[in-house]
């Protein structure tokens, strides 16, 4: 327990919020955070006042340089908020970081004060009130690697050390040094968590920790209504606490869930509506309200369609004003508060109405008017006009019908979306200045900022940017690139394999890799394994969209027709399928209405070879690139790999083109962090169970038509059963397929979302890892043991003697 006192609930920002600001060495990122809070100290309401001052405290500590500065800056804070809890703790902290024991220990007397005082329950709540508060800043740590990146780099950054180091190291020390590195790397990835989930933890926090100041500030109010503004206050800030989750991740929270934080939102900010309607407000009250009636707004414009199903929301009046019917009407009420007291937030909410309504003349007034209150620390607003000049770019692009890369709209996005990462550097605005280079046609610039963005801690845009980065490589004419980080794209996210645009784009970038490829060299190999996989994102495209994707691939085949032939051969080569069939007609009614006669001729040449042809069954090629990374299953007898995919004949295409490139790289990686060995024939379950450590069961209707199939699997689950460990991973890739009755016992995922089988391999690595040390620890054990029977029996046998 922090700081040793005996009490349920901790204070201060240290030991039990987990904030990752402490983690932050940025210098600019904490000076920026300070002068935000500056300027929220000016405006905010007395209650709001302690925790900011105490924040900044907490802030200043953070330079080694101003550690004396800050205690003292607290102290005068303590004294004149003697009572306050999280200042006490606080200081308590720094003392003993500081090594001023006696100091430390006078704070924790204090403390203890306090919870005997008879205002301990209001302290305690203001406490809560202050951390939820704490946990709503937005960190935007971003101008450092992400923590994935950093234990990416480890293995590079080792390497390096031991080049250095050539000499005094054998070359068998830096080759066990390098596989120990590897095993550390793997296990910090599977311990990892996305950054962007961590925020939306966080932001749960916050809401619960306000929801449950509220509950003991209602208790309090029962026998003193002294404290009734405060509490509206705090429920301001609650509600803000439920907007911001039901933005969240959808990992963490479910599309109810975000329902549910929308509705708790607006709840709390109709008491707060009430409350102050009803009596006179100064300054800062008044803006409180404002800030509330534009939340509303935005709530009931954004959800509008939810929002008409609700009975309760649907009728929900403010000021006699039906919130569902005239949201502009309450945005007006904030408006008209802020023209006697100007508000940046308010101003920046009232900006965001009005440009989803494109009315951009006035979005762009509310947003200088935000940055004339406040310039220096309001990244957001100059954002948000790199935002609607882009979207103005694009809206008359849609009426125009002409592209203009160096249009007035475009130049002006850029200007502010510099001008806001000079403030401060945010996922938000690299993305939004990548579109905007892209639009301009500055592609190494825009590949300059998505890299930079796709390292960030908070972005929860990687799968567009990962799209729009494939986009901006084959521009550049890096083929290969374009293709791999465009595999990426469509299996990190599974949204972007809803819509067909993306499928075509990939089909494009895989088209000119293979005229490219072919024109530099005329290998059957590699001409081979490039159609194979075209054929796959085909098949892939049908399997998600259908007959939708029909328009996709004509457009394709119009701009690459001899390769289309090429493609259509291969799939009619295959094994006949209710994928690849509508493919073949859907291809071949496209190539005969093409203008060109031999592309014709050979279109008619296909369509004989389908009625001669016989379909023939092939085997997976040994010398496929994709195995190249996965070593030989008969020559790995002292290295235990990572991972066995099992999968039928219908998933092989799939498994070979995409799960093996994806699984185990990166954009940022050089090598494959994960080693792992595919499905043959002749595989046997215990050779296989003593090799690989986790095991990826492809589920398809082959499970139920191919018995050697079934049979491996089952003799696989059996044998993980009896010993206890959970290695088996099984994924589908229909919802409809029924898995089989011995592996109901386990939860499939979704295979078309590779990244989460890697997490969960790399998380099984972990606790396989786990007991394969606690194997050591027993054979060391009982080596320990036998040894000491030895030498007794040696003992024995002398005396005797």
């Amino acid at each position: 327990m922090a700081l040793g006192i005996k009490e349920k609930h901790q204070f201060g920002f240290y030991n039990n919020l987990r904030l990752r600001i402490f983690q932050v060495h940025d210098g600019n990122q904490l000076r920026y955070l300070e002068g935000e809070q500056n300027v929220e100290l000016q405006c905010c309401h007395p209650c709001i006042k302690p925790v900011i001052e105490n924040f900044q405290a907490v802030l200043m500590f953070q330079n080694p340089e101003q550690k004396t500065r800050a205690i003292e800056c607290l102290e005068e804070i303590r004294d004149e908020y003697k009572q306050n809890l999280n200042i006490q703790a606080n200081l308590a902290e720094m003392y003993r970081q500081t090594k001023q024991t006696r100091k430390e220990e006078d704070c924790k007397k204090n403390i203890d004060q306090i919870l005997r005082s008879p205002i301990r329950d209001l302290e305690k709540a203001r406490s809560l009130a202050e951390q939820g508060y704490i946990l709503m800043i937005d960190l935007h740590s971003e101008t450092t690697d992400s923590p994935e990146k950093k234990i990416l780099d480890f293995r590079d950054q080792v390497k390096e050390m031991l080049e250095s180091s050539r000499g005094r190291i054998q070359a068998a020390g830096c080759e066990s040094i390098l596989k120990d590195v590897t095993t550390i790397q793997k296990k910090l990835l599977g311990l990892h968590t996305n950054c962007h989930k961590e925020t939306t933890q966080e932001r749960k926090r916050a809401v619960n920790t306000l929801a449950e100041a509220i509950k003991i500030f209602e208790n309090i109010l029962q026998n003193d209504n002294t404290i009734l503004t405060e509490v509206i206050v705090w429920k301001h800030y609650l509600g803000k606490a439920y907007h911001r989750l039901s933005g969240g991740s959808d990992e963490i929270i479910s599309g109810q869930d975000k329902w549910i934080n929308i509705k708790n939102a607006v709840e709390s900010f109709d008491q707060v509506v009430v409350h102050f309607q009803s009596n006179d407000t100064n300054d800062k009250e008044s803006r409180i309200l404002a800030r509330t009636y534009s939340y509303i707004a935005c709530i009931y414009i954004q959800k509008k369609h939810r929002i008409k199903s609700d009975v309760h929301l649907g009728k929900l009046k403010v000021k006699d004003i039906i919130a569902l019917q005239e949201p502009m009407r309450i945005a007006a009420l904030a408006e008209e508060i802020c023209s006697k007291h100007p508000d940046r937030v308010t101003f920046n909410r009232l900006g965001l109405l009005q440009a989803w309504q494109k009315e951009w003349s006035k979005a762009e007034e509310y947003y200088n008017k935000s940055i004339i209150v406040c310039s220096d620390y309001n990244w957001f607003a100059y954002s948000l006009l790199c935002q609607l000049y882009l979207d103005k770019h694009v809206d008359k692009f849609k009426v125009d019908k002409q592209e203009s890369r160096d249009s007035a709209e475009l130049k002006k996005a850029k200007e502010y979306g510099i001008k806001s990462l000079d403030k401060r550097k945010t996922s938000n605005t690299l993305f939004r200045l990548a579109k905007v280079c892209k639009y301009m046609g500055e592609w190494k610039e825009a590949i300059r900022y998505l890299h930079t963005a796709l390292c960030s801690h908070e972005c929860d845009k990687h799968h567009e940017l990962y799209a729009i980065l494939a986009y901006c490589l084959y521009q550049t004419k890096n083929y290969e690139g374009a293709v791999h980080v465009m595999k990426i794209a469509i299996t990190i996210e599974p949204n972007n394999q809803k819509d067909p645009l993306n499928f075509r784009q990939f089909l494009e970038y895989l088209m000119e890799e293979f005229r490219v490829n072919f024109r530099k060299s005329k290998i059957w190999r590699r001409k081979r394994k490039d159609l194979e996989e075209i054929c796959c994102v085909l098949e892939e495209a049908y399997r998600k969209h259908k007959q939708r994707i029909r328009y996709q691939w004509i457009n394709v085949i119009n701009n690459y027709p001899h390769e289309t032939v090429e493609v259509i051969d291969t799939l009619i080569k295959q094994i006949p399928s209710e994928r690849r069939d509508p493919l073949i007609k859907m291809g071949l009614k496209a190539l005969q209405h093409h203008k060109g006669k031999h592309v014709k001729e050979r279109a008619r040449g296909l369509e004989e070879k389908i009625t001669n042809h016989t379909l023939q069954d092939i085997e997976v090629s040994k010398d496929h690139p994709s195995r190249q990374i996965f070593e030989d299953f008969t020559t790995t007898a002292e290295y235990h790999l990572d991972f066995y995919v099992l999968f039928g004949p219908s998933e092989r295409s799939w498994v070979e083109n995409i799960f093996l490139d994806v699984i185990g790289n990166d954009f940022k990686m050089t090598e494959s962090i994960l080693k792992g060995l595919t499905y043959k024939p002749e595989h046997k379950a215990g050779y296989i169970f003593k090799k690989c450590r986790m095991f990826v069961f492809v589920i398809s209707e082959d499970f139920k038509t191919t018995p050697r199939i079934t049979a491996l699997a089952e003799e696989l689950k059996t044998m993980c059963i009896d010993n206890k460990e959970r290695r088996i991973i099984p994924v589908k890739r229909d919802t409809s397929t029924e898995i089989p009755d011995f592996l109901n016992t386990l939860e499939p995922g979704d295979a078309d979302d590779i990244f989460k089988i890697r997490s969960a391999i790399l998380l099984g690595l972990n606790e396989r890892q786990e007991l394969n040390d606690a194997d050591d620890d027993e054979e060391d054990n009982t080596n320990d043991e036998e040894e000491q029977t030895e030498e007794t029996l040696t003992n024995q046998r002398t005396d005797s003697e």
